[in-house]
């Protein structure tokens, strides 16, 4: 199979329309998971927490 640019330029167009939404939903769900940490902390009554620790 014989590639020329415009069809390599085609696939990562492609590609990246296909990982940008699963990288998205990955920082989501990691972001939730941190705000839980932090809800914990302060629900458990430290209250001295550091935000920038997570």
């Amino acid at each position: 199979m014989n590639f020329g640019p415009w069809e390599i330029a085609f696939i990562l167009l492609l590609l990246g329309i296909l990982v940008l939404p699963l990288i998205v939903v990955l920082k989501m769900l990691s972001m939730e998971k941190r705000m839980t940490i932090i809800e914990e902390h302060m629900r458990s009554g430290n209250q001295n927490y550091d935000p920038d620790n997570f």
